[in-house]
């Protein structure tokens, strides 16, 4: 499937942005004067964003995977309509990680504090552990996992 093959693309994307932003805050100097006082509340911001965006997007996933299939049983019996779901979810929890750690990175590279580098680089990690998956998709949308892992190598194979 087509959308299946673009959903991993697009997270591989995320992924290499990211990494290269990370990259860029910590390479090069910002110019800036490095003060304590708004690194801290910078760090705190940064660390709040975090951790309300891991839980933001942990909550949201599964509502809006199941409530786009919901009411309709066309919907739920196909693959196309799963994955589509599926990819929004995944991209509003991805955005979700991405912010704080787009936010941290700019905390470095404004302040010097390197703790934010460092959760930086680790949001970017956690951004790489939460890759799509059938197995989450068939945990979602409550199917077998087998089912679904058939049906989107059948899309696939008829993508070509």
């Amino acid at each position: 499937m087509a959308a299946w093959k673009l959903l991993k693309f697009l997270h591989l994307a995320l992924l290499g942005g990211l990494l290269a932003a990370t990259a860029v805050f910590y390479l090069v100097p910002s110019g800036v004067r490095h003060d304590a006082a708004p690194a801290d509340t910078m760090l705190y911001v940064g660390a709040g964003l975090a951790l309300t965006g891991v839980l933001a997007g942990q909550l949201l996933l599964p509502r809006v995977v199941r409530g786009r299939l919901s009411g309709n049983t066309k919907l739920s019996d196909d693959p196309s309509a799963w994955v589509g779901a599926y990819q929004t979810g995944k991209l509003l929890q991805w955005s979700l990680i991405e912010g704080p750690a787009l936010f941290l990175g700019i905390t470095h590279w404004q302040t010097g504090n390197q703790v934010a580098i460092v959760g930086a680089v680790a949001w970017w990690a956690y951004l790489a552990y939460v890759r799509p998956g059938a197995s989450e998709l068939a945990r979602l949308i409550e199917k077998d996992p087998s089912r679904v892992e058939s049906a989107l190598r059948a899309e696939d194979s008829r993508a070509g």
